[in-house]
């Protein structure tokens, strides 16, 4: 056993070794050097170099070089190399089907606000909000971090991190490190899940050739696949159908394609990410003309 200052006067006796849980009890005294439990959610077609796709963290993570905005493009977020983790998989899950499940030293993790700014880059207007965190979390080695991690209902909602409590991870972890992965809702050692991914992967003749449950065709191939499947006479019409399901039914995308194309959901969801960059142009339009039609309307 090892003895954890707290608050000058009270001491809390912790096991070494021991990996603490992101608890609201635990957050009110958390130490720099505590080992903790993070969640990280993302989905498997986020991936654009192979080599660095997200299923390969099983074989460690350098969150170094993982840049945030990867994940996240939405303008103006997310400007730091680092990997967003949440204290628990629920909160992680929200962020995709796709959730690591690894442990952390408490100090290489870095509160942030909503808009994923991190503390050092907090102005002189967050002061109020520093004072609220150190009144709750007082024993805590950074209170701000305790203070957006925390899930309990008196942070979440108008503090740092509102209804998404996370922190920015920048450090290593070593694959033994890495607990477990939850693909769809199931539970896998890392090495259970390589076999699962060899499968969800495995090239098998299909649509000319072509397996449309793959995460590792080009746009053309998943276009040619879903024609034949649909049984479409033009590309370009067909195309501009699915943008169209795109703009207007976005939330049943993914759905829709897994149940009539049909592609799995990872293949799915990459095909969706291959489609916004290659028909960005045509989107907004599509956007553009819908938006002008609910004018007319209202």
């Amino acid at each position: 056993m090892q003895h954890i200052k707290y608050r000058g006067t009270m001491y809390l006796l912790v096991e070494a070794g021991v990996v603490q849980d992101l608890t609201p009890e635990y957050l009110k005294h958390m130490q720099r050097s505590d080992r903790v439990r993070v969640f990280h959610g993302t989905y498997i077609a986020t991936g654009v170099d192979p080599d660095d796709a997200p299923q390969n963290m099983v074989f460690g993570i350098d969150s170094l070089k993982q840049s945030t905005s990867r994940y996240h493009d939405t303008p103006g977020f997310h400007r730091y190399r680092g990997l967003f983790v949440a204290p628990t998989y629920e909160d992680a899950r929200h962020f995709g089907n796709l959730v690591f499940e690894f442990h952390v030293k408490a100090g290489n993790l870095h509160a942030t606000d909503w808009s994923a700014n991190i503390s050092r880059k907090w102005d002189i207007d967050k002061k109020e909000l520093v004072k609220q965190c150190q009144d709750l979390y007082p024993g805590s080695f950074n209170p701000e971090l305790s203070c957006s991690l925390d899930t309990s209902s008196k942070s979440k909602g108008h503090l740092f991190r509102g209804v998404e409590p996370q922190a920015l991870f920048i450090g290593m972890v070593p694959a033994s490190n890495i607990v477990a992965v939850h693909y769809d809702e199931k539970r896998y050692t890392p090495d259970e899940f390589i076999q699962e991914r060899k499968k969800d992967i495995a090239w098998e003749p299909s649509v000319r050739g072509h397996n449309l449950k793959s995460t590792t065709l080009t746009l053309d191939q998943y276009l040619a696949g879903i024609q034949d499947s649909w049984g479409a006479e033009h590309r370009p019409e067909m195309v501009r159908n699915i943008a169209y399901r795109l703009v207007l039914r976005p939330e049943e995308a993914i759905d829709e394609l897994v149940r009539s194309a049909p592609l799995s959901i990872a293949a799915a969801e990459r095909f969706v990410q291959l489609f916004k960059q290659q028909y960005a142009d045509l989107l907004a339009d599509v956007t553009k003309k819908t938006n002008e039609s609910r004018k007319k309307r209202i």
